[in-house]
């Protein structure tokens, strides 16, 4: 079993390297798209410049796949996609102030 993920879905969309001749070379029933892919797809698809022509590629591909159309974007309902307003702070930063407030010391 092979999942793909989201970069190897977009160059085989787009014809870039030979993803499309491993997907199409591989069983159908060998080859897995998780939920989370199949939403960062529908995202991206949505903000292409052609997105007819992406919906169509990946109904065609889901098809194949035997995978239903809308997975993604009903796993992640109820709530709206949201972009982070600022990204977070990575790495956090551990004072003494914070490190004594964790561990319930004064």
């Amino acid at each position: 079993m092979y999942a793909l993920d989201t970069n190897s879905l977009i160059y085989f969309f787009k014809g870039m390297g030979r993803a499309a001749e491993r997907v199409l070379g591989t069983p159908p029933r060998s080859l897995a798209i998780p939920a989370v892919v199949l939403y960062e797809v529908e995202v991206g698809i949505a903000k292409s410049s052609s997105p007819a022509r992406r919906r169509f590629q990946l109904e065609q591909l889901l098809a194949l796949l035997d995978v239903p159309s809308r997975t993604g974007i009903e796993l992640a309902q109820p709530g709206p996609l949201t972009p982070l307003r600022k990204p977070p702070r990575w790495p956090v930063r551990v004072t003494r102030r914070t490190a004594r407030s964790s561990t319930g010391q004064r």
